[in-house]
């Protein structure tokens, strides 16, 4: 998401023959961002059903690998910053993503 809320929503996966599908996909989430022109600060927030997760339903304890990655700038100034470094030029590393564990809401 952007700080104007632009989006994507994709499934990547790349041992797919055919990329192009995860154009398709559409998980249901739902974004939100605004801009504090003082602070030149942009907050953005996402809401993602669980079921584009995993088909399991929620359980405290279970885990699932994710990460959160942002590009930004024109090509020759491009910055890339990501949660976990994918180590590639791509941020489509699954290995390198860090684990989500669900806990009980108290």
């Amino acid at each position: 998401m952007s700080p104007q809320q632009e989006w994507i929503d994709l499934d990547i996966n790349l041992d797919l023959p055919d990329q192009t599908v995860g154009w398709k996909w559409n998980s249901g989430f739902q974004v939100a961002a605004r801009i504090d022109l003082t602070a030149k600060i942009w907050y953005g927030a996402m809401r993602i059903p669980f079921a584009a997760l995993d088909s399991r339903p929620p359980v405290a304890g279970r885990t699932f690998r994710a990460n959160l990655f942002r590009s930004q700038g024109p090509p020759n100034h491009k910055k890339s910053i990501a949660w976990k470094a994918p180590m590639s030029e791509t941020f489509h590393v699954p290995e390198k993503f860090g684990l989500l564990m669900l806990v009980m809401d108290k």
